[in-house]
């Protein structure tokens, strides 16, 4: 690592050291991470921060991990990466080796060019890592899919390496915990390229710090008291160069905090178990797969490295950490989302096949069993959309090693056969084969739309009163002059308010008599079924009144859901005599076709009916007092105006 270290005897000299060291990191704190101790909020709320050149996950605005990937920065790396409390435990471009990029992946030597270390003055290694494309496939439930490809090339000269790269972040368990899933396919374009290392001591020019190269992660200097544990039960020292399944660093970080670091070597890695590089001074650590001799990829083959870096509150035990080997291990088993034959061939705009009991959906495409041998734009775009079938996954980018079902009929036709495209083999396989391969049939699963329902009478035409307006002012930001129903309608038309929110507003409304709820359920509808409720009370004659509510919600190619609805109010007239008291028109409002996107809002209704009311009218007070209120007092009617509304807020869920 052409680490140099040199004592300083002058008392003078060090006073001076110390106070510019302390200046330096009181303007450049990102290696010490951040030790203050952070509570652990009681519920999480994590969300998506998306730029050009970085995608990042934060529970409630503090960074959890970020992946970089700026063009003018080369090479693409991750920090901070840290606790779900916004603790960082790595450490970005540290002063003793400006090219450690926290959490990263960089050759050594490629063909003799250097692309690990970078020049001072110009920031650039000999070789240049060259970031080509990136995807981000960022999930619902927080986990995402970072799909990049990369070039290393000499400077102004073609790619000699090639790397396909794939992260999957995995979304923080209960307990904070989250791990990365790296997979690289590294493949050599018309020449042999040899990887190398420094060299180590016992070869000729060895160094004691040779040895380094691959992924690394390079630890917050408040992590020094951590310890290093391997698989084998080494601590420390005593694991650097020692081939091992996994090593964990962890210990405390803050006040009566403990957290860790754990990275997994893959068993089909090259060189399983992988030697490590293992040093506590930075610290620094890194599964090595080049620390025992270079390596050779021939011409046009491919080199794969598989890895999962876990990151977890508190310290880590040996059960733990084998529990997580193994849950790495059993990604690589094949699993599947079934549905039945019947349901995935109705499908217009879908892209499905199945074989036997097993079928596999594809968005956005032509029915797949209608192809023959498949061609290189129907390649191109299977590598840019179909599932792959990894355990965990839905939609996604293929891997390399990934294996594919398709119709059974044209399979026995002949109609398709094995494809190879570039490093990726695409394979026809029969019912029998997939069961040899693990696949198992799995009970149908239907995606469900979440409905949450208000409908409500509110009043179109009154004028809301002084103390009102100012607790709808503090919810929504609206001033006085609008109706109760344009209140209710511009919250939810342009997202002014949460749930939680819109809920209080209705309640106030409710409470001021400006507005009557008729019906507030949530439902849990399956795609394209139908739920329909039903709300009842007495009339004003002692008549069951019955309100209903249907919806057949569907979800789109697009992911948008489409609602159609049927809205039923009953109503019921009264008379007083020769005055009409009160007029209860029934109503009916049928929508047919809506679309929203999915968690948005739709309203259905503004149908106004009209109400009479006898009120009594008279001087304040005076026509209030019995005997002599008619004095002071007359019967009169009121005319009122009301609208139906009916606020319905969609979202997709998993059904079981």
């Amino acid at each position: 690592m052409n680490c140099v270290y040199k004592q300083m005897s002058c008392k003078v000299r060090f006073v001076c050291v110390a106070l510019l060291f302390i200046a330096y990191h009181s303007a450049s704190s990102n290696c010490w991470g951040k030790v203050e101790r952070v509570l652990m909020p009681a519920t999480m709320s994590y969300d998506w921060r998306q730029t050009d050149s970085s995608v990042a996950v934060l529970n409630r605005g503090r960074v959890v991990w970020q992946v970089n990937f700026d063009k003018k920065e080369g090479k693409p790396y991750l920090h901070p990466v840290g606790l779900t409390d916004g603790t960082v435990l790595t450490c970005l471009r540290p002063a003793d080796h400006r090219w450690h990029r926290a959490l990263w992946f960089s050759w050594k030597f490629i063909n003799g060019l250097n692309y690990w270390e970078e020049d001072p003055k110009t920031g650039l290694s000999q070789g240049r890592t060259e970031v080509v494309d990136v995807k981000v496939r960022p999930h619902r439930d927080r986990s995402g899919d970072i799909e990049m490809t990369l070039s290393y090339h000499p400077p102004g000269e073609q790619a000699v390496l090639m790397e396909k790269r794939l992260l999957a972040v995995s979304a923080p368990d209960e307990n904070g915990r989250y791990h990365i899933d790296w997979h690289s396919t590294f493949t050599a374009r018309e020449k042999d390229v040899l990887l190398d290392r420094t060299p180590i001591p016992g070869e000729k020019g060895g160094k004691g710090f040779g040895g380094y190269a691959g992924l690394s992660v390079r630890m917050a200097k408040a992590t020094r008291g951590w310890q290093f544990t391997d698989s084998e039960g080494r601590k420390d020292k005593e694991a650097h160069g020692k081939k091992a399944r996994w090593v964990d660093f962890s210990g405390e970080i803050g006040e009566g905090k403990a957290a860790g670091i754990a990275i997994f070597d893959h068993p089909e890695n090259l060189r399983h178990p992988s030697p490590w590089y293992v040093t506590k001074d930075m610290p620094y650590f890194s599964p090595a797969v080049l620390f025992n001799k270079p390596y050779t990829l021939g011409a046009g083959k491919s080199l794969t490295l598989r890895y999962r870096i876990l990151i977890h509150p508190g310290r880590a035990d040996r059960d733990m950490l084998e529990g997580e080997l193994k849950a790495f291990l059993k990604t690589t088993d094949i699993e599947v989302r079934m549905e039945s034959a019947k349901k995935l061939s109705a499908l217009g705009r879908a892209m499905v096949t199945y074989s036997g009991d097993y079928g596999f959906k594809f968005p956005d495409m032509r029915a797949l069993h209608k192809y023959g041998n498949l061609k290189k734009k129907d390649l191109d775009w299977l590598l840019e959309n179909v599932v792959y079938l990894g355990k965990g996954k839905t939609y996604g980018t293929i891997r390399p090693d990934t294996v594919f079902a398709y119709d059974k009929t044209l399979l026995d036709k002949g109609g398709c056969t094995n494809v190879l495209f570039g490093d990726l083999r695409v394979e026809f396989l029969k019912p029998e084969q997939l069961e040899k391969l693990g696949i198992r049939k799995i009970e149908e699963r239907k995606a469900a739309i979440r409905v949450d329902l208000l409908v409500c009478e509110v009043y179109a035409d009154a004028e809301i009163d002084w103390e009102t307006a100012v607790g709808i002012k503090n919810l929504v930001g609206e001033e006085k002059g609008l109706s109760p129903a344009a209140v209710l309608k511009n919250a939810v038309r342009k997202k002014q308010v949460p749930k939680d929110k819109l809920d209080s507003l209705v309640d106030l409304l409710a409470s001021k008599s400006y507005l009557k709820i008729l019906m507030n359920p949530t439902l849990e509808v399956v795609d394209g079924k139908t739920a329909k409720i039903r709300s009842s009370y007495k009339g004003p004659t002692g008549k069951d009144i019955i309100d209903s509510f249907e919806i057949t919600p569907r979800i789109l190619d697009d992911g948008c859901i489409s609602l159609e609805t049927e809205l039923i109010i009953e109503g019921e007239a009264l008379r007083q005599g020769e005055e009409e008291i009160a007029v209860e028109t029934g109503l009916r409002i049928s929508n047919k076709e809506n679309r929203i996107k999915d968690s948005g809002s739709l309203i259905i209704g503004g149908v106004t009916k009209t109400e009479k009311r006898a009120v009594v009218r008279g001087v304040p007070v005076l026509k209030d007092i019995p005997l002599i209120d008619r004095l002071f007092s007359r019967r009169d009617f009121e005319v009122r105006t009301k609208q139906i509304l009916a606020v319905v807020t969609a979202s997709i869920s998993e059904g079981d």
